[in-house]
């Protein structure tokens, strides 16, 4: 389960997934609250690994539009030598070039060749053996390659969506969760401070922010989201809370205990508390 939602957390997964998603424009941002990264940082990560985590955003309604626009191909033939796809793929197209340039030439002086003409012309150095590979192996391993390509595609493709319902699970009951807490703190029979309410409604929050968070920054890679992840909790927590979180052995579980610390400390029926167990069933990713 944890490498379906690491999938899904490389994918489509931000800290903020109850949040609104931002702009495309602004694709580059980093978490939220945290402003876009330096120009010269992106100018040196824009293809590669380097971009990926600059590329976890959803896929909109405009970039379905875009995609079909019948400008793209014109556009993408213009751009090939500027696509992130083909500066990733440089070194290996090259040394597949090269080989195979090396291997017309050696064959043509050992073996003979055709020129564009047409005329065959005789080997130049006919004591040197000609470079070639039977067929036969290539032949019957096609099959076999093709479906093995195909079926791992499939398992890559339902791992993922496997991982992406899981997340919208956690994303559908931490909205319950504060949705529940608002409508039943404070309209019962009880007399509550609105300055008190605020501010246990505003911890019960936090405390659900700090999961999704704990939870993303725990199946991302630690060289690419530990600095922000680190940074973002000393700005939003208390020095004591966010120092409890992050030097804990498991992040999202001391995040999910203290959700349901605040969450306890509502004063609130307690059968109403039952209802909200939402918090219980957030486990299902921890």
């Amino acid at each position: 389960m944890k490498l379906n939602l690491v999938l899904l957390a490389l994918a489509a997964g931000r800290a903020g997934a109850f949040q609104p998603s931002s702009p495309r424009s602004s694709r580059v941002s980093t978490e939220i609250g945290m402003g876009p990264p330096p120009a010269d940082l992106i100018l040196q990560e824009t293809y590669g690994e380097g971009s990926r985590k600059y590329r976890r955003t959803r896929y909109t309604h405009d970039d379905w539009v875009k995609h079909r626009s019948p400008e793209r191909f014109t556009k993408n033939l213009f751009s090939m030598v500027n696509s992130g796809v083909y500066k990733s793929l440089a070194r290996e197209v090259t040394a597949t070039t090269a080989l195979a340039a090396f291997l017309v030439v050696w064959n043509g002086l050992t073996g003979g060749y055709v020129d564009l003409s047409g005329i065959s012309h005789d080997a130049v150095l006919p004591y040197l053996p000609e470079l070639t590979l039977p067929l036969t192996p290539f032949t019957l391993l096609s099959p076999s390659l093709g479906l093995l390509l195909a079926f791992r595609t499939n398992k890559s493709y339902g791992r993922w969506d496997e991982a992406r319902k899981f997340w919208g699970l956690n994303i559908n009951h931490t909205r319950d969760l504060n949705r529940m807490a608002t409508a039943w703190y404070g309209h019962g029979n009880i007399p509550v401070d609105p300055a008190v309410r605020a501010q246990h409604l505003e911890q019960v929050s936090l405390m659900t922010w700090a999961f999704v968070r704990s939870m993303k920054r725990h199946l991302s890679p630690p060289d690419e989201d530990e600095e922000d992840y680190i940074r973002e909790m000393k700005a939003r927590l208390s020095p004591a809370q966010a120092d409890k979180i992050i030097n804990a052995a498991h992040r999202p579980n001391r995040a999910l205990y203290d959700l349901s610390m605040a969450i306890d400390k509502l004063p609130m029926h307690f059968m109403r508390k039952v209802s909200g167990s939402t918090v219980s069933r957030l486990r299902i990713a921890a």
